[in-house]
Formats: C-alpha cells, sequence, structure tokens
C-alpha cells in the first residue's frame, strides 16, 4: 500500500471527525491534521519523522500489519473524539498559548495561522 492510498483511507474513515488532508511533501510523507487540534496529527509515510514535531499518529509503509494500525488510529481518534466535551467537527479548536485554553477560532485561516505559529 503507497502513502496516498494511505492517506485517503484514513481521511474518508476520520472525515466526520473533523480531517484535514494537511501536507504533502516532497519525501512522500502525507499529514492529516484534524478541526480540533486535540485529536492530534497523523503523519504517513516511508521513512521516520522528526521527534521535535510529536506527531500523534505515525504509519510507516514498510510495517506489518498496515490494515491493523489504520484499525487502531481509526478508533483511537473516534474515541478521542466521543469524550471531548462539546466536541462539533465542523468547529475550529486550537491552543490558545496565551490564556493556555483551548479555543474556537472563525475559520480556517485564522486556524491555519495559529497552528502555524513559531512556539
Amino acid at each position: 500500500m503507497k502513502e496516498i492510498d494511505i492517506s485517503n483511507i484514513l481521511f474518508s474513515r476520520l472525515e466526520s471527525c473533523g480531517a484535514i488532508k494537511w501536507h504533502k511533501n516532497a519525501n512522500h510523507s502525507f499529514y492529516l491534521k484534524f478541526r480540533d487540534v486535540r485529536l492530534g496529527s497523523i503523519r504517513i509515510a516511508n521513512h521516520r519523522g522528526r521527534e521535535r514535531y510529536h506527531y500523534t499518529y505515525e504509519i510507516f509503509v514498510k510495517d506489518k500489519d498496515i490494515e491493523q494500525k489504520i484499525e487502531e488510529i481509526v478508533e483511537s481518534v473516534t474515541m478521542k473524539a466521543r469524550y471531548i466535551n462539546g466536541f462539533d467537527p465542523e468547529k475550529f479548536i486550537v491552543f490558545d498559548r496565551e490564556t493556555r485554553q483551548y479555543i474556537e477560532v472563525d475559520n480556517f485561516t485564522e486556524y491555519k495561522n495559529r497552528i502555524l505559529k513559531k512556539q
């Protein structure tokens, strides 16, 4: 299975949780994020990623039992979504560093700007 196939499978299975196709880089790594950052992020690649990015989930195409790994990630994300009080897959939720709380932002542009802001 290729990175793009895994990315598409995960996206289709997690779209109801607010999945966003975030990025594809030149090394064929694919990234999924969620409108609500409390659900984490997913990296799909054929090589190890940088530890400093702290991906919640990572899938390597060379891993054995990829189907099982996909199922585990889908189950974990959907469970998290169920237990987040007031979870809404349509809302953009980010962590506000000033107030140290999760807040809702109005749109994707504001979400992206806050996600990409240097720490």
